[in-house]
């Protein structure tokens, strides 16, 4: 579910648009955030020392869903006759501000994180100084998460396994708790 404004979001658009117009059977997968990718220490999200930085106030709600979950989706979906020609919107077990995910990992490891926010109208600046696409792509992605996506968890067609990789797995998964 990357479509968007920005060049990433416009390929994305375009392949799905290619990919329906083409004739042949397709599934596409447009998966919510991945936990797996967005928190982690390289996008800011250390939690082996507990210091998160947050984009935009930290309010918004995600589908978070893991990479495996996503993965085992395609497979089951690739089985499914009823998600032939589907578009799926694929979201986690359940949908979590920012704020409940960084408490989620303060109960699993025990202890306070120390959470540092990112304003909106930093976000915007950073995509108004962008000077090419990758940078556009990026700072686009970072006001699209600090944006949310509010859709609730979504439901799969008959067959097609559903995430179940909760929050909390994934923090322990991490933390080794």
């Amino acid at each position: 579910g990357i479509a968007g404004d920005f060049p990433m979001g416009h390929a994305k658009v375009e392949s799905e648009r290619a990919l329906r117009e083409s004739g042949i059977p397709y599934t596409i997968l447009q998966s919510a955030v991945f936990m797996d990718s967005w928190l982690a220490p390289e996008m800011g999200f250390d939690y082996a020392s507990g210091n998160v930085t947050v984009l935009g106030d930290g309010s918004t709600r995600q589908g978070w869903v893991h990479s495996t979950d996503v993965a085992r989706v395609a497979v089951s979906a690739a089985r499914s006759d009823a998600a032939a020609n589907q578009v799926l919107h694929v979201t986690g077990p359940a949908s979590l501000t920012m704020v409940e995910v960084v408490r989620t990992f303060e109960e699993v490891a025990g202890r306070p994180f120390e959470a540092s926010f990112v304003p909106r109208e930093a976000l915007d600046g950073q995509r108004a100084g962008a000077t090419n696409p990758w940078e556009e792509t990026f700072a686009a992605l970072g006001q699209r998460f600090a944006e949310g996506d509010p859709a609730d968890v979504q439901p799969l067609p008959a067959g097609v396994d559903a995430p179940t990789i909760t929050m909390a797995d994934f923090a322990r998964q991490l933390l080794g708790a």
